[in-house]
């Protein structure tokens, strides 16, 4: 009987020692700013901000480099989540890897391991894999949010500003910056968490939707989740770019 009875206890030991480990290494499914994975998508982000400039300095511009400009384009139609960062992907200042998130919940989301490298053809006027995707109804090999390259707005991502209030790439949130427990980025404790990488190359986690220190033109706090006015306006925001349109982003969350 003394022998059941230590290993009932040992049995009930291992489980509360698994259940701390999974909660340090994975959140238990949260994201918290104290976990493995949590750590690791502050790293992410950190080394993809510094990509994103690292590929703007090796090519001469001011900030980092988008789409249209490698393709010489007027318009900004092919500013999308994908060819934003399949272009990085493609001149080799990011691998795919990076650009999951440890904490991704979403089974629309995953690596692309397979990245065609031979389809850039310059020569052709071929910058990046095409099929690259960042649909998240659909497939994306992107976990992050960014902000879209429209409006004053887009010219924190094309100028190197070192600001420290406007987020420039992130968690997903829900749509609109409305609390949506059933969103994909809400945690299975049915709270949303997140990180915001900003232009001077920080990482923070917040819990809340509103840009820290940040004000629309009416004093209200700015959501990073919504856009809050026009097109072109400067408003923070964080979203994916589905399409692009003469400078007007269809945005999508989940």
């Amino acid at each position: 009987m003394g022998i059941l009875v230590a290993m009932a206890i040992l049995v009930v030991l291992f489980a509360v020692l698994m259940n701390s480990l999974n909660v340090a290494v994975t959140g238990a499914g949260n994201t918290t700013s104290g976990s493995v994975h949590s750590l690791s998508d502050q790293l992410q982000l950190t080394q993809m901000a510094q990509a994103c400039f690292i590929a703007g300095q090796n090519n001469g511009l001011k900030g980092a480099p988008t789409p249209s400009q490698r393709l010489g384009a007027k318009g900004t139609s092919s500013d999308t989540t994908a060819n934003v960062f399949s272009l990085l992907i493609a001149e080799r200042y990011a691998d795919p890897s990076l650009l999951v998130s440890k904490n991704e919940r979403s089974p629309n989301v995953w690596e692309r391991e397979n990245y065609n490298y031979q389809a850039v053809q310059p020569s052709q006027r071929s910058y990046w894999d095409e099929n690259f995707k960042a649909d998240l109804t659909k497939e994306s090999n992107v976990s992050f949010a960014h902000v879209p390259l429209c409006g004053s707005r887009s010219t924190y991502w094309t100028e190197v500003r070192l600001d420290t209030r406007f987020p420039l790439m992130g968690s997903r949130g829900p749509a609109n910056g409305q609390p949506n427990p059933a969103s994909m980025t809400y945690g299975r404790d049915n709270r949303w968490g997140g990180f915001h990488v900003f232009g001077d190359g920080h990482v923070e986690f917040t819990e809340i939707f509103t840009a820290k220190n940040m004000q629309l033109e009416d004093g209200s706090a700015d959501n990073v989740y919504a856009m809050e006015g026009e097109a072109e306006g400067g408003d923070a925001i964080l979203a994916f770019t589905l399409l692009m349109r003469e400078g007007v982003p269809t945005l999508q969350w989940d």
